[in-house]
């Protein structure tokens, strides 16, 4: 059945491939579909970019092992987030004018300087390709267990970054987000069932939190049993994940390419509907993993659990989604910082060298990297935080805000390599640096409005 299910997904991987492929007649349809998406191929394009396997593998596996705290972590922040999607896209799509050439372009004509875009680029760069990598490195780890390593670990990295590649060198963003539909709705089918089985296998919700209550009660309260959900753990996750569709190249690029106005609410609202949906489902697999899996290795509980335990053909649906789930973030990613790239430079036809480049690169970092799926999330969300101020106070054109986004990715980076202390002050190193720089950013833009008014009553 799996066999049948993978066929039938690369079947409909090349239909949409050649589908795609006939449209992209310039350069501006190959990378941004000439603006022209409508609402439910842009929410559930958003939400499969958005929600990965880090959703399928990374939020079980936190629940499991820290508790309810986790809905905070990813349940309200994302809901928080699809509020910031639409206020900040209605904001976005505004002070955009002319064609959508890539936020690079549009904060190099901002600031009257190259090193804006150079600062943008470099930053989601170095916080996306690992996350894009991580990833990759999940999902084939996953799939050589399931196959009994008879095609190696590094075997399944090399296909799966070759098969995200030909997708985007030849489908373009089009076959990109058809395929995001796919992904999306079948992300959203899967996780549901499988949280199903795991609360029929438990006896309902009632039974499943007596027994976690009984056997591991710190999962059912703050901070956790390993203390994670601190105060300020909580306010840097929250912080870092609401500015996400600012800061990530990915999600800008699908709010600048909605239809119309219209057409971006609708996608807005759908987005956070299907985050609520599709976190809620994740609790009763990560809590089915406690009562069942509570001292198996993450990955042996994720097998039994997504694979084992339920039927085989909602089993051969999980690989296909894994999959699926897994090229859809990161060939977006690539994608992304592909064009804006791309466009920067100004090349005259459809440019396929910066995506070779990064996927090169996320084929290395995928063999090389050991760190996991969720503690690297959670440094790519914050990293790209620290460009969030840079877009959103654009119209000041301040490089004081430039120099501060700059600095505090420098630190931030320090001292996640340990340079630097992990606080300061008694306060978390990130939270710290991503207070300071907006408070920095909203003082500049309060003084420029006090001089106005001034100016005005002068």
């Amino acid at each position: 059945m799996k066999i049948v299910f993978l066929i039938l997904y690369i079947i409909t991987l090349v239909v949409v491939v050649l589908f795609a492929k006939k449209k992209n007649t310039s350069k501006r349809e190959f990378f941004f579909a000439n603006s022209r998406i409508g609402s439910i191929v842009g929410f559930l394009s958003f939400s499969a970019t958005l929600f990965s396997t880090f959703t399928l593998m990374g939020i079980p596996e936190f629940f499991r092992t820290h508790g309810v705290g986790t809905w905070i972590f990813l349940g309200i922040t994302d809901v928080v987030m699809a509020y910031v999607l639409l206020v900040y896209g209605a904001y976005i799509r505004n002070s955009y004018k002319g064609e959508f050439q890539g936020m690079a372009v549009f904060i190099r004509k901002q600031y009257r300087s190259p090193l804006a875009a150079w600062t943008y680029l470099i930053g989601a760069f170095l916080f996306l390709i690992p996350y894009a990598s991580i990833q990759v490195r999940g999902i084939a780890g996953f799939l050589a267990s399931f196959d009994g390593n008879f095609i190696p670990f590094e075997a399944w990295v090399s296909i799966l970054i070759l098969a995200m590649y030909l997708y985007s060198y030849f489908g373009g963003i089009r076959a990109i987000m058809y395929s995001d539909v796919i992904q999306g709705g079948l992300m959203l089918i899967v996780i549901v069932l499988v949280a199903l089985v795991c609360l029929q296998s438990s006896n309902g919700w009632h039974t499943m939190l007596t027994q976690i209550g009984f056997q591991q009660p710190k999962l059912l309260s703050l901070p956790g049993p390993h203390g994670i959900f601190s105060k300020e753990y909580l306010f840097i996750t929250f912080l870092s994940i609401i500015l996400m569709p600012i800061s990530n190249p990915q999600l800008n690029t699908r709010i600048m390419l909605m239809r119309s106005n219209t057409n971006f609410k609708k996608m807005a609202i759908a987005v956070a509907i299907f985050a609520f949906v599709v976190l809620i489902a994740t609790i009763p697999i990560g809590f089915y993993g406690a009562l069942h899996y509570p001292q198996e290795s993450a990955g042996t509980f994720l097998y039994k659990t997504l694979i084992v335990d339920t039927p085989p053909l909602l089993s051969g649906l999980v690989v296909i989604g894994l999959i699926a789930a897994a090229m859809s973030t990161v060939d977006s990613q690539l994608f992304a910082l592909g064009t804006e790239v791309s466009f920067y430079r100004k090349t005259s036809s459809i440019s396929h060298i910066e995506l070779t480049i990064f996927s090169f690169i996320t084929l290395l970092f995928s063999l090389l990297s050991n760190q996991g799926i969720v503690s690297l999330a959670r440094i790519s969300f914050t990293g790209t935080a620290f460009l969030a101020p840079i877009i959103l106070f654009h119209h000041i054109r301040s490089r004081t805000i430039l120099y501060g986004s700059i600095t505090t990715m420098l630190l931030f980076l320090l001292s996640e390599i340990q340079v630097l202390p992990p606080t300061m002050l008694s306060i978390r190193m990130d939270l710290l640096l991503l207070i300071c720089l907006f408070l920095i950013a909203i003082i500049i833009w309060l003084q420029g409005i006090y001089r106005k008014v001034h100016s005005n009553l002068g």
